[in-house]
């Protein structure tokens, strides 16, 4: 079986923020984006779980596959929209196998 190299990146972001990460993603060139909602978790913030009334404080994760170009652009400007806010931007390199869906 032959798999292509791409770039998974993963921004993990208070749920108000999920518009605009969206229009981020979608802006620079990502031909598509999952987003997976969270449970809890605990960093530098220190612990949250999802939940409360307002929902303002659950976290989604938003999961895009793509090439280098397009990743390298949503991390930079991912990096400059979120730094003030909690959020985490991870950058991975990933094996596909289905090359024409990335």
């Amino acid at each position: 079986m032959r798999t292509h190299p791409k770039k998974k990146v993963e921004i993990i972001v208070e749920r108000p923020l999920l518009p605009a990460v969206l229009d981020l993603v979608d802006g620079l060139g990502a031909t598509g984006y999952t987003v997976l909602r969270t449970e809890r978790g605990r960093g530098q913030s220190g612990a949250w779980q999802a939940g409360d009334l307002s929902g303002a404080s659950d976290r989604v994760m938003v999961v895009v596959i793509t090439s280098d170009a397009v990743a390298d652009r949503i991390v930079e400007r991912a990096y400059e929209m979120l730094e003030s806010y909690t959020a985490i931007v991870l950058l991975s390199d990933v094996a596909v196998v289905r090359h024409d869906h990335f």
